[in-house]
């Protein structure tokens, strides 16, 4: 329901803006040049993080096989049909690229709508943030509660409640949660850089991937093309992340050695019995 009326209003936003685009606004097209391009795309990642997590919820649907491609596809078309149109409107109205170009969406709702730009700004960011972190929580615990079940993960995180929620797996998720949120507020860190380090860790994820799916579908024709026209793209925009991308090769390398140390700690304890 969150969702859907964040949609209505954006849905809303892009037609009562469209009477007000000029074409002037578009030129030049790249004013910043095309590196500042690849640098927006970086970001761009940002607005479609979060649909990939319905994998997690698998074991929620009740025909996955169907159910799981059909949302999937529906929101990835969906999401990319509105962020394009919003972009669009936005930049055909002249609500981006001025001295108000702090909060663009807020002004262009405020134009089409005739809602105060500060309340817009508020209620839809509150929306989104609601939905997003209900998404996030849910598939993130589910998949901690898995790891935790093949071993991968201590099995202290395995545990369920009555109604089969993994409440361990969901404490850690807020916990680590709330204290990154508390360090950027301490710390004064900005919006920009605290997006790019889950951006760059999302590349990461999207490049292994795609690189999985062109073997796995190596014998799909339009399973193989898309994978490695994904995994191209993918590759082509890391670069433009520059000094973030040394996120994902500390997080990577953490990884490998509590693996290995987990490893090695089994090996002692079967030597051992």
């Amino acid at each position: 329901m969150l969702s859907g009326l964040v949609l209505l209003m954006l849905v809303a936003t892009v037609i009562f803006s469209l009477p007000h685009v000029e074409a002037e606004a578009f030129t030049p097209f790249a004013p910043q040049g095309w590196t500042a391009v690849g640098t927006a795309g970086v970001l761009i990642f940002w607005a479609f993080f979060g649909w990939e997590s319905i994998t997690h919820l698998v074991p929620e649907f009740k025909h996955p096989e169907r159910d799981v491609m059909r949302s999937t596809w529906m929101s990835v078309l969906l999401v990319g049909l509105v962020y394009i149109s919003l972009a669009f409107v936005t930049i055909g109205t002249g609500m981006y690229g001025g001295a108000s170009n702090d909060a663009p969406l807020a002004l262009l709702m405020q134009q089409a709508l005739g809602v105060g730009a500060g309340i817009a700004t508020a209620v839809v960011a509150c929306i989104v943030c609601v939905g997003t972190m209900n998404v996030f929580f849910a598939s993130s615990s589910r998949m901690g509660y898995a790891l935790a079940r093949d071993g991968v993960l201590p099995s202290f995180l395995q545990a369920t409640s009555k109604r089969g929620v993994p409440h361990r797996s969901l404490l850690l998720l807020y916990g680590t949660n709330a204290v990154t949120m508390g360090v950027c507020y301490l710390f004064a860190v900005s919006m920009d850089q605290v997006m790019l380090v889950p951006v760059t860790l999302g590349i990461l994820v999207y490049i292994i991937a795609t690189l999985a799916c062109v073997k796995l579908l190596w014998d799909d024709k339009i399973g193989r093309f898309s994978s490695i026209l994904s995994a191209l793209f993918c590759l082509a925009v890391a670069p433009f992340a520059e000094g973030f991308l040394f996120v994902p090769v500390v997080v990577t390398a953490a990884c490998l050695l509590y693996l290995r140390l987990k490893k090695g700690k089994v090996n002692k304890e079967i030597s051992a019995s």
